[in-house]
């Protein structure tokens, strides 16, 4: 229930479709700065994005 409930939030925050969530591997995500100071945050690399011809890098802020 709980990676349910993580995968819904990540889905909100970096605005992806139900296909392009799906389509994500624990590879395609890449922490950038400091979790525990609040600087950075995640970084997805998502494949075949509608609207952009191959890859698309979509940033998600660290929040409280």
């Amino acid at each position: 229930m709980r990676r349910d409930q993580l995968l819904v939030a990540l889905g909100w925050a970096s605005a992806l479709r139900a296909s392009e969530l799906v389509a994500l591997d624990v590879e395609e995500l890449t922490v950038v700065g400091d979790p525990n100071v609040g600087d950075g945050g995640l970084m997805i690399r998502v494949r075949n994005a509608k609207g952009a011809a191959g890859v698309a890098w979509v940033a998600v802020p660290f929040a409280t």
